[in-house]
C-alpha cells in the first residue's frame, strides 16, 4: 500500500483563522497511484483533487466551514491506504467568536465577583 506524509497542521480539530480556503498537500507518496481510484471526502461527499507523480504529492482544497476529511490512496497495484479521517476541521472565525465570548464571560464573572466582594466587606464595617 502507498505511504505519504501527510502536514502537521492537518489534524483533527484543527482551526484555520481566516476566510480563505486552504490547500493541503499530501507529499512522499511512495507508489504511483491510480488515479481513477483514489478519492478525498469532505463531509461524506467526494471532492476534486491534484495528483502529481512527478512531485509525489496530492493536492487538494477545502472551503470556508466545517470539514470531516479523509483520503484513500490506491497503487496500481490495487492496494490502498486509508488514510485516518481527519474530522471537525474549522476554517473561518468561529473559534475567535468563541475565544472572545469567553473572555467576555470571564472578565464580566471576575467584575461581578470583585463587586460583590467590595459590597460584603463595606457591609461588615458598617455592621
Amino acid at each position: 500500500a502507498p505511504t505519504c506524509d501527510i502536514p502537521q497542521e492537518f489534524k483533527s480539530w484543527q482551526w484555520y483563522y481566516g476566510e480563505n480556503e486552504r490547500t493541503i498537500t499530501v507529499s512522499n507518496i511512495s507508489e504511483f497511484i491510480d488515479e481513477s481510484k483514489c478519492k478525498v471526502y469532505d463531509n461524506g461527499n467526494e471532492i476534486n483533487f491534484k495528483y502529481s507523480s512527478k512531485d509525489n504529492t496530492l493536492v487538494f482544497k477545502l472551503e470556508k466551514g466545517w470539514h470531516n476529511v479523509g483520503v484513500v490512496l490506491d497503487d496500481m497495484a490495487g492496494n490502498a491506504n486509508n488514510i485516518q479521517e481527519k474530522t471537525n476541521i474549522h476554517i473561518g472565525f468561529f473559534w475567535l467568536w468563541v475565544i472572545i465570548a469567553l473572555v467576555i464571560l470571564l472578565i464580566t464573572i471576575i467584575t461581578v465577583a470583585l463587586i460583590r466582594n467590595k459590597r460584603k466587606k463595606i457591609r461588615l464595617e458598617i455592621d
